[in-house]
């Protein structure tokens, strides 16, 4: 998903993340939401979205999605994708991402699947044919926070308010190419931003490469991936800007036109 990279080989370590902040944000019983997409240079429409994430148990949370449209190399197809997730001393883990594609026909053309297991602290992606024949399997260490392109946006929703603060959140990042990346968010400013008839009060995050002692270089020339979420809590997501897919995918804009929070 969406994240631009340089190919320099970083040690994953030192990889921390503050805590003052966890536990302080409520986490929706339920938000639905119908998102649209459009190509960043063009203006031209890609897909539309729906979203629904809803608590499942006291700290278990699951995210479906349905669209409809373009994604990555399929044209005219369909998608549905479903994440659980458990909250964890205030961090949002994955606990597996699928996906499975469909063409107009209803017919396959292709499937994934991301589990995480903590236990052995290892996370299995794994590629599927029209067939469910599986194409390609990649494994990777799972230390430290960890999202992936479907649990991102909430993965960031309990360090608000310490991205409010002016602090830097590291995290790891596992990409649909599949990749594992180490990345950083913090806060640009503090924005506003026109949602269905309304204008609400954002805040704007930024998400590059953290890449040590080139994070200079990295900031100064490498375009970010860019969030926004509502000020007022929950913090529901409200747009965002960046790569669709992963390296070399379309550049997109996606915005949500209609949320409907349940706390």
């Amino acid at each position: 998903m969406k994240i631009i990279l340089l190919t320099v080989v970083i040690t994953l370590t030192g990889l921390g993340y503050p805590h003052a902040g966890f536990g302080q944000n409520v986490l929706p019983e339920r938000e639905t939401y119908q998102q649209k997409t459009v190509d960043h240079k063009t203006g031209l429409p890609r897909s539309r979205l729906t979203g629904n994430f809803k608590r499942i148990s006291d700290n278990r949370y699951v995210l479906h999605k349905s669209g409809e449209g373009n994604y990555s190399r399929f044209r005219d197809i369909r998608w549905n994708l479903e994440s659980e997730t458990e909250l964890r001393d205030g961090l949002l883990c994955p606990l597996y991402t699928t996906m499975v594609i469909r063409n107009r026909e209803n017919r396959k053309v292709y499937s994934y699947k991301k589990d995480y297991d903590y236990a052995k602290k290892i996370i299995r992606h794994t590629h599927y044919g029209e067939n469910d024949e599986i194409i390609k399997e990649d494994t990777f260490s799972l230390e430290g926070p960890t999202t992936d392109d479907a649990t991102l946006i909430h993965f960031l929703r309990p360090f608000m308010n310490d991205l409010m603060d002016g602090k830097t959140i590291r995290f790891n990042f596992v990409s649909s190419e599949p990749g594992l990346y180490k990345l950083k968010a913090r806060i640009l400013k503090q924005d506003t931003l026109k949602v269905g008839p309304q204008r609400l009060d954002t805040i704007k995050i930024a998400i590059t490469p953290d890449m040590g002692i080139f994070n200079r270089i990295v900031d100064k020339f490498l375009p970010p991936t860019l969030l926004w979420y509502a000020k007022d809590g929950p913090h529901s997501w409200l747009k965002y800007e960046g790569l669709e897919c992963g390296r070399g995918s379309v550049h997109i804009i996606t915005t949500v036109e209609n949320i409907v929070p349940s706390i």
